[in-house]
């Protein structure tokens, strides 16, 4: 028993060596986005209010819907994180919520609301909420961050995934909010990734410092392509590439019966694969001069 112990604490020590490097990436960032942004904490109950404010404002929620101000106080106190960025007008341009949960006795947060400005949304302040959020984390001695988003948006993949290391690795959620929610504006059902952010793991260091980036090959890609839309397409390589839309949302507005089409697709797709041991851990565009082409990497564990 001591030696498995003893084990358990040297993996630890090396995986908090590598979240050492990894903060001082982050803290390497952007500097000059201190001079635009600071980041805090929020415990005020005059604040948290306005947080609620926020929430009927962004999402639509009645108020019997949004996270009320007192929840939001008393679970800050224990683990929970609620975190605002500021410009230096001090109008608040980001917020998150972040709950707890439990994984191999082992507590982890889950992003349960995040919004940033949209006049903001082109800024790079990504990497300032990761710092933030990691230290606050790090602290509260907590080593995987997660959360939920649309499959089939591929903005939303590039930054989580290829520039940053989220991993999909948990079971695909089919209509995970319902439809017809207010905030959502879509009757097609709201799939969703549950994807993982492993504080320590080296991968996210050496993409953060873009060490040993993959390139790109077209071969490999052709080889081992599968198309949502064509299911006889589905294969079971240990390297795949699925295809997703290049505009979602644009094709949800010209043409509802093909958005509505590659939901159902991708979701044959990525549950088939999620469910045999294979992960989803990198996301990739090739763009020539007219179009993009949007390919999630799966590789089987």
């Amino acid at each position: 028993m001591n030696n498995i112990i003893l084990k358990n604490e040297i993996e630890w020590y090396k995986e908090d060596i590598k979240a050492k490097e990894l903060v001082k990436v982050l803290n390497d960032s952007n500097d000059t986005m201190k001079e635009k942004f600071y980041i805090r904490e929020v415990s005020e109950t005059q604040e948290l209010n306005e947080i609620v404010d926020l929430q009927t404002k962004i999402w639509w929620f009645d108020y019997k819907e949004a996270v009320p101000s007192h929840y939001l106080k008393a679970t800050n106190k224990i683990w929970w994180i609620v975190l605002w960025i500021f410009d230096k007008k001090n109008t608040i341009i980001w917020f998150c919520f972040t709950s707890i949960g439990i994984d191999n006795d082992w507590p982890y947060h889950y992003l349960h609301m995040i919004w940033v400005d949209p006049s903001m949304r082109w800024e790079n302040i990504w990497f300032e909420l990761l710092k933030q959020h990691y230290e606050i984390s790090k602290k509260r001695n907590i080593k995987k961050i997660t959360w939920t988003y649309d499959p089939l948006e591929p903005m939303n993949a590039n930054l989580y995934i290829r520039k940053i290391w989220w991993i999909v690795d948990s079971p695909y959620l089919e209509d995970e909010y319902g439809k017809n929610i207010k905030w959502l504006n879509s009757e097609i059902p709201s799939d969703r990734f549950l994807i993982s952010w492993n504080l320590a793991n080296e991968n996210v260091y050496k993409k953060l410092k873009k060490i040993d980036l993959e390139e790109i090959d077209l071969e490999e890609i052709h080889q081992n392509l599968v198309n949502p839309l064509d299911l006889d397409s589905i294969k079971n390589n240990k390297t795949i590439y699925v295809q997703i839309p290049e505009n979602f949302q644009k094709i949800k507005q010209e043409n509802f019966d093909l958005a509505t089409l590659w939901r159902e697709r991708t979701k044959v797709v990525f549950s088939y694969y999620l469910s045999n041991w294979y992960t989803i851990n990198d996301f990739l565009t090739i763009k020539d001069d007219s179009k993009r082409q949007n390919f999630y990497k799966l590789e089987r564990k």
